[in-house]
């Protein structure tokens, strides 16, 4: 009879062996649950949305100058020292998703926008992000709270500038200010070319300066399956729908073609980056659809109702937002074999 020894300690310290039912898994060494490993993460996911970012915010130094560069710069330091703030509450200092939300939070504001209410703004954005209980657990948008904060309490701020079109400017001249954007004039009966809002950039957020580079930005996010596809084309299917048939109906109120409110007022850049974000939108595939059918339709109603329609966008997605818990709960999956109460 052969001899049985006792197992070596390196043997005994071996990870077991996953045995399947039918030996089909023997000598596959597991760790501890969960044995499936995406081969993303957070930082990859913000690392994407950022270079999706880069072509619309190449396009908002070239139309509207390089002081888009420092905005970006001021939000990220105020944003930054936010975060470390915050730090002091917890363990460690933690800057995930800080240049993200500093460079979404530049698209969205005009040209030569004040340096003191960009810092504001990322001060806000990032502080109530933690005040919720940091990255993953605020139900809200980062960008689109400082965005909204600020539009609320300094409108006359807001300034819309003609685009330069210039490597070599640093902003636009002070005599190129007071521009109106494009859904101003919509709805002062004033004609507006597509080809211009698509190719040459008009007044406006400095992130929606041309629409092929949000598009650029949003195909890229979309191969990366870095956001859901159920969003953006929810939200451009209803804003093709609702704008088409409100038009039709109270043309003087709800001015414009589908396509025009699609490529300006920053819809480009909330269908692909604000509203898909995966922290602040649904998790259930239902729930993304209702999400994006809301906050299409609450934009086309808003841009036609408020004074000031190029904050649609950042309201519509916000209030949207606030629903996304509900819209998990009424939306979640039966499980198999399961009875409903």
């Amino acid at each position: 009879m052969a001899m049985q020894t006792q197992p070596t300690q390196t043997q005994a310290r071996a990870r077991p062996a996953l045995t399947g039912l039918f030996g089909a898994g023997e000598g596959r060494p597991v760790g501890n649950a969960p044995y499936l490993r995406a081969e993303t993460n957070v930082r990859r996911v913000f690392r994407t949305h950022i270079i999706a970012a880069l072509p619309a915010l190449l396009g908002a130094i070239y139309f509207f100058g390089w002081h888009v560069l420092l905005t970006l710069v001021i939000a990220g330091l105020a944003g930054g020292l936010t975060l470390w703030a915050f730090s002091g509450l917890r363990r460690g200092v933690f800057f995930d998703g800080l240049v993200i939300t500093a460079l979404l939070l530049t698209l969205l504001l005009p040209p030569s926008f004040p340096l003191w209410l960009v810092a504001l703004g990322a001060i806000v954005a990032l502080g109530v992000r933690e005040l919720f209980g940091g990255l993953g657990v605020s139900p809200f948008q980062p960008a689109l709270v400082g965005y909204a904060i600020l539009a609320l309490l300094f409108p006359g701020a807001f300034q819309w500038a003609e685009p330069v079109g210039s490597w070599t400017s640093w902003a636009p001249s002070p005599e190129s200010f007071g521009a109106l954007t494009p859904l101003v004039a919509l709805q002062q009966g004033q004609e507006v070319s597509p080809v211009q809002l698509f190719w040459y950039g008009a007044p406006g957020p400095v992130g929606n300066a041309a629409g092929w580079l949000l598009l650029l930005g949003g195909l890229y996010l979309l191969v990366r399956r870095a956001i859901d596809w159920r969003i953006p084309l929810g939200m451009f299917i209803t804003l093709w729908i609702s704008q088409s048939l409100l038009t039709a109906v109270a043309p003087g109120t709800f001015p414009g073609s589908w396509l025009l409110h699609l490529l300006t007022g920053g819809f480009l850049l909330g269908m692909f980056w604000l509203a898909a974000d995966p922290a602040a939108s649904p998790m259930t595939p239902r729930g993304k659809w209702l999400f994006a059918i809301g906050a299409a339709l609450l934009i086309v109603l808003l841009r036609g109702l408020i004074p000031h329609p190029e904050a649609a966008v950042a309201f519509g997605i916000l209030a949207m937002n606030l629903l996304v818990p509900w819209l998990d709960k009424v939306t979640i999956p039966r499980s198999f074999g399961g009875r409903s109460a």
